[in-house]
């Protein structure tokens, strides 16, 4: 493992089946109207991030204490319900799918990375958490409010367990492998 890392965060990946599920959201065919507007994200990139930790100069010492540390969490059950957009469905830049976090395993998830990285010096944004999986980027902004109604309380694929997390690292060169730009640094089970 390197020493450092350029773009680092802890995230969740859904399980196959419930990508499936958002891939059956994503129009096939990408022209007209909608393909100007959206730029759709890929397969490979689908994730709930639970923080950005950025620049990390001692990923080797951080990977043990984010496994130590989320090792303590028991496992939780997520589901994909909804959708938004940010900065606000009225000016969209960025569409995505909503998270129901029914036991609060993943709030806690949150607190746990966030607590261990600061305990590493890694400097962290002041952005609230609001867990979602983006789906799509605008072009410029947009009026969103239609598509946002249209999956108010639906929900996207089956609840799931989450018996880990995943601690990857992006890199902007990798855009068009077909792992796509994430780098998997390590897997970061849950407690049993």
């Amino acid at each position: 493992m390197s020493d450092s890392l350029r773009r680092a965060f802890v995230g969740v990946v859904p399980p196959p089946g419930v990508i499936d599920t958002i891939e059956a959201l994503v129009p096939r065919e990408r022209t007209g109207r909608d393909a100007r507007r959206f730029r759709w994200t890929a397969r490979a990139r689908w994730h709930v991030t639970v923080e950005f930790l950025g620049r990390v100069d001692d990923a080797a010492a951080l990977t043990a204490a984010l496994r130590d540390r989320v090792a303590q969490l028991p496992p939780f059950g997520l589901r994909l319900r909804g959708a938004g957009a940010f900065p606000e469905p009225k000016r969209a830049e960025v569409f995505w799918l909503g998270v129901d976090d029914p036991d609060g395993g993943l709030a806690a998830a949150h607190a746990a990375v966030v607590e261990v990285a600061r305990d590493h010096g890694v400097r962290l944004q002041p952005v609230p958490f609001r867990p979602h999986l983006t789906l799509a980027y605008l072009d410029r902004r947009t009026d969103l409010r239609p598509e946002v109604a249209a999956l108010d309380g639906v929900a996207v694929g089956e609840a799931w367990t989450v018996g880990a997390l995943a601690w990857f690292d992006s890199d902007p060169s990798r855009r068009s492998t077909p792992d796509g730009p994430y780098h998997l640094v390590a897997p970061l089970p849950l407690g049993g």
